[in-house]
C-alpha cells in the first residue's frame, strides 16, 4: 500500500471500529476517481467514485426508483476544505460497505440500504460541522466520530 494514502477505516470483526493510517493488507485502499461503482444495462457508468452524483438505480431490487446520492450538497459548510474531507470520507465508507460488507440476506448490500447509509453519514457530517465552533471537538471528521466513544455519546441524529 502506498504510505501516502489517507487514513483507512477498519471494521474489526471482533467488535471494535478504529482508525489507523495503515491498512490490514495491500488490498484495502482508496479507489481511483474513475473507478466505476455501477453501470446501466447498456454498460454506461451511472456511479463513478470521483463524481458527485452516484445513481444505483440499475441495481435496485424494487420497481420504484431510489434517490441518487448527491455529494455536491452533502453538507452545508463554509469551509470548503473541511467539506471536501467529509465528502471524501463518506464516499470511502460507502465504498467499503459496498465491497467489504457481508450484510443482507444473501451477503450483499442492497442499493436502497446503501442510500440509507448515505443519509446516516450525511446526518453525522452535519454533526461534525455543527461542532466546528466547539473548542473540545472542533474539526472532528466522520472517522473521528466513528472511532471515538466520547464523540459518539455526544452525537444526536
Amino acid at each position: 500500500m502506498n504510505e501516502g494514502n489517507a487514513n483507512v477505516l477498519f471494521l474489526n470483526r471482533g467488535g471494535a471500529t478504529y482508525i489507523s493510517n495503515r491498512s490490514p493488507d495491500d488490498f484495502v485502499h482508496r479507489p481511483f476517481a474513475d473507478h466505476v461503482l455501477c453501470r446501466d444495462p447498456d454498460g454506461n457508468p451511472t456511479a463513478i467514485y470521483g463524481n458527485d452524483h452516484w445513481d444505483f438505480n440499475p441495481y435496485r431490487l424494487t420497481s420504484g426508483y431510489i434517490r441518487i446520492l448527491s455529494f455536491d450538497d452533502f453538507v452545508d459548510c463554509d469551509d470548503e476544505a473541511f467539506k471536501g474531507q467529509l465528502v471524501e470520507e463518506a464516499k470511502f465508507i460507502l465504498y467499503l460497505l459496498m465491497y467489504f460488507s457481508a450484510s443482507g440476506h444473501l451477503g450483499r448490500l442492497s442499493a436502497s440500504t446503501l442510500v440509507q447509509y448515505f443519509f446516516q453519514l450525511r446526518t453525522m457530517a452535519k454533526f461534525c460541522v455543527s461542532n466546528l465552533d466547539n473548542d473540545l471537538s472542533q474539526g472532528i471528521t466522520l472517522s473521528d466520530l466513528l472511532s471515538n466513544s466520547a464523540y459518539l455519546r455526544g452525537y444526536e441524529p
